[in-house]
């Protein structure tokens, strides 16, 4: 009896919905199926020997980043009036 040698192998993955249609509009503008983009990519990481692009933030998503969790703990306050703003305003314990 002959064994039958498994050419390919099924990988899947979970993706936002919102991010796999973005992505899969851009393909098609390109000519190309997911399969035939992961399987690009996979080739790119193999010829490059890492992932062929930059993992780190952008300056503006780290400023995004950083302001976010510097801000987390910082009090809200409703400024729903004229006099509740400019009192805001006024009050030294704000002046960052």
């Amino acid at each position: 009896m002959t064994e039958k040698i498994e050419k390919d192998k099924r990988v899947q993955v979970k993706i936002d919905k919102a991010i796999a249609s973005q992505a899969e509009a851009v393909f098609s503008e390109v000519g190309l199926t997911p399969t035939t983009a992961i399987n690009a990519f996979y080739r790119k990481v193999i010829s490059t020997g890492g992932i062929p692009f930059d993992l780190t933030m952008s300056q503006e998503e780290k400023d995004a980043y950083d302001l976010k969790r510097l801000t987390k703990n910082t009090p809200v306050i409703k400024l729903d009036t004229k006099k509740k703003l400019e009192d805001w305003f006024n009050d030294p314990r704000y002046d960052y």
